[in-house]
């Protein structure tokens, strides 16, 4: 029986916006460069995909200043090479910027209350386990999203980054729960579905624009509504 089901946070939970997509096309479109929002998408797919590498490996936080810097020009280089787009290191650098810091917000997307209510309905709890940064942790704020969680645990307060199969750990023993006991929902291949099969964990993949595989080792899932069939 499923006592808990664990959320990533951003990308499943939440979303900036405007959308990153948006932001991304906007910045291009300043430089002279035109990319549609759905060529972006595929981009991001990759760069994202890179990201969970990097923490697989050595985590983001764990990075110099200058080296996470050279990190996301090579995750801005992904975004563009997805949008079928090859720049030099100074423009892409330049639209980094640009969409980095463009005025934006972090809002639910529109599944997760409705499904969250449903959930609480059959008695099972909610948790996140999160990548997700110190500063949008501040800006997670103002969604009301942490309220509706029984258990938090994001990279920034554990020390510990997906897919370390101790976050998934922990967020079990704060549950009180045994691996079987829990799913965990997440848009991530590397970071939320290896993670959670590491320390026997259901996981789930979200796929909200429908542009990956199913992966072999769980069903995918293109709304959290779907999640409430799969229980």
């Amino acid at each position: 029986m499923i006592k808990v089901v664990f959320f990533d946070i951003y990308g499943t939970l939440v979303r900036f916006d405007p959308p990153v997509e948006v932001l991304q096309q906007q910045a291009c479109k300043a430089l002279g460069l035109h990319v549609t929002t759905e060529s972006i998408r595929k981009g991001y797919q990759l760069a994202d995909a890179f990201m969970a590498k990097q923490n697989a490996n050595l985590p983001l936080t764990n990075l110099s200043a200058s080296k996470k810097a050279e990190f996301f020009i090579e995750y801005q280089k992904l975004i563009l090479q997805g949008a079928g787009v090859s720049v030099s290191n100074d423009v892409t650098s330049k639209i980094w910027e640009l969409a980095s810091n463009t005025p934006k917000q972090l809002t639910l997307y529109e599944d997760v209350l409705p499904t969250f209510e449903k959930l609480r309905g059959l008695g099972i709890q909610l948790g996140t386990i999160s990548n997700i940064s110190t500063n949008l942790n501040q800006t997670l704020e103002k969604t009301n999203l942490k309220s509706q969680i029984d258990y938090w645990l994001i990279s920034s307060e554990t020390g510990m980054t997906k897919p370390d199969p101790r976050i998934f750990e922990l967020a079990l023993q704060r549950a009180n729960i045994k691996p079987h006991q829990a799913i965990h929902v997440g848009d991530q291949y590397l970071s939320d579905v290896m993670g959670a099969v590491r320390v026997g964990i259901r996981p789930v993949l979200l796929d909200r624009h429908d542009l990956l595989p199913k992966p072999s080792e769980c069903s995918k899932i293109l709304s959290i509504k779907e999640l409430i069939d799969l229980l």
